[in-house]
């Protein structure tokens, strides 16, 4: 899943076989929980919505804000804008989920993405809500959790929990940008334990536009869907191996 409302983006990605990209409304509450962590904000509105409907024809994600007083009208402005699929950020109740749930009512294929303490906590009794997809967002995560570095998380229980909660879902983490690339945890590291996880969806992280500069999208995409595959062939031990590697990246850096 890519972040982007261009249409020159939006053609690149279709060209390279992306199949999804978000068109992300977020705004609500993101300065203040953020604030000095250098994250990507946008502030799109919905013609930005509808422009990027007609550039692309794959699945549009828009990830809305959290649910507040006028949740129904930015829900249903979404998928009347031409999304295929709604996201919800940054919830910690059940409550929450059940509105952004009714709200939408299968109207479009629905993402919640767990992003706080609160809602990793609440996850055990959302296993029989009727949602498509489960995705972690790290970044807000980690800062709840107070971790120096968002893949810290993997450290810790809570992806292997989650997706022992939810092993029927499409299933996703973090973010990668181009094969080879990578700061300071690479691409490939970051696979590895998306393929023992079984991942079915990931963003594609902003660096990505950065460091594709130059290349072929296509043939880069493709990369990243063969090192993918070829992680799903390994045995156990190969597994073991890669996630020691990649906890030992992840204490080298934060050290």
């Amino acid at each position: 899943m890519l972040f982007a409302h261009e249409k020159a983006l939006l053609e690149k990605a279709w060209g390279a076989d992306i199949s999804r990209v978000v068109v992300d409304w977020e705004t609500r509450g993101k300065d203040e929980r953020q604030h000095g962590y250098h994250l990507e904000q946008n502030n799109l509105a919905k013609s930005d919505l509808i422009r990027a409907r007609k550039s692309f024809p794959g699945k549009i994600v828009c990830r809305i804000n959290p649910i507040h007083d006028k949740s129904d009208v930015e829900i249903t402005d979404a998928i009347n804008s031409g999304s295929d699929i709604i996201m919800l950020p940054m919830f910690k109740t059940i409550h929450e989920v059940d509105e952004f749930i009714t709200l939408v009512d299968k109207r479009a294929k629905t993402i919640l993405l767990f992003e706080s303490v609160e809602a990793i906590e609440i996850a055990s009794k959302l296993r029989n809500r009727e949602f498509e997809e489960v995705y972690i967002g790290l970044n807000d995560l980690s800062i709840s959790l107070e971790l120096k570095f968002a893949y810290q998380v993997i450290e810790t229980d809570i992806l292997d929990r989650m997706r022992n909660l939810f092993p029927d879902r499409n299933f996703g983490f973090g973010g990668i940008t181009i094969s080879g690339g990578g700061y300071p945890l690479s691409t490939e590291l970051i696979l590895t334990e998306m393929a023992r996880l079984d991942c079915r969806n990931v963003i594609i992280r902003r660096a990505f536009k950065k460091d594709v500069e130059g290349k072929n999208w296509a043939l880069e995409i493709a990369a990243i869907r063969n090192e993918y595959n070829k992680l799903k062939k390994r045995n156990q031990k190969e597994v073991v191996h890669d996630r020691e590697q990649l906890l030992n990246k992840i204490r080298e850096i934060v050290q």
